[in-house]
C-alpha cells in the first residue's frame, strides 16, 4: 500500500494498534507518522518499522463514515475539544469498547481519558524544552 501525504492511517507499531497522521519532512519528500497532531518531525518515526492495517482516509474523506461522522456530532454537540486525530482515537476506543452512542458519560469519561494524555505529553515536552535550555545556558 503506498502511503499518502497528510492521510490518517491504522498502524500496528510495537505490538499495538495506534492511529497516525503522515507527515512530509518538507526536504526530501519522505513520509513519516506522527502520533499527535501538535508533534513535530522530531517526533516523528519511519512507516517501515510499522505495519499499516488500513487508510482511513484524509481530512476530510474520514468524516464520510456514518459512525463517525455521529461521533463528530456528539463531540460538537456536547462541547468537547478534541483534535482530529484525537477524535479519529475516541472513535476507535468507542468501536473497540462496543460502547453506545447515546453513552454520553461513558463518552464523556474518554474524552477526558484523551485531554489527560495530551496534557501528559505537553508536560513531557515542556520539560524536555526547559532541559534543553538549562544546558545550553551552563
Amino acid at each position: 500500500m503506498e502511503i499518502e501525504n497528510a492521510c490518517f492511517y491504522l498502524i500496528k507499531d510495537k505490538g499495538s494498534e495506534k492511529i497516525v497522521f503522515t507527515l512530509s519532512d518538507g526536504v526530501k519528500d519522505r513520509l513519516c507518522f506522527i502520533e499527535h497532531m501538535s508533534a513535530g518531525l522530531e517526533e516523528s518515526f519511519d512507516p517501515a518499522t510499522s505495519t499499516v492495517i488500513k487508510r482511513i482516509g484524509n481530512a476530510t474523506e474520514i468524516w464520510d463514515d456514518e459512525f463517525s461522522a455521529k461521533v463528530l456530532s456528539i463531540l460538537v454537540n456536547d462541547g468537547l475539544e478534541l483534535d482530529t486525530l484525537e477524535s479519529l482515537q475516541l472513535v476507535q476506543q468507542i468501536r473497540q469498547q462496543a460502547l453506545a452512542l447515546s453513552d454520553l458519560n461513558g463518552i464523556r469519561g474518554l474524552v477526558a481519558q484523551l485531554h489527560e494524555e495530551r496534557r501528559e505529553i505537553e508536560a513531557s515536552r515542556s520539560n524536555l524544552w526547559r532541559s534543553f535550555a538549562h544546558r545550553s545556558a551552563i
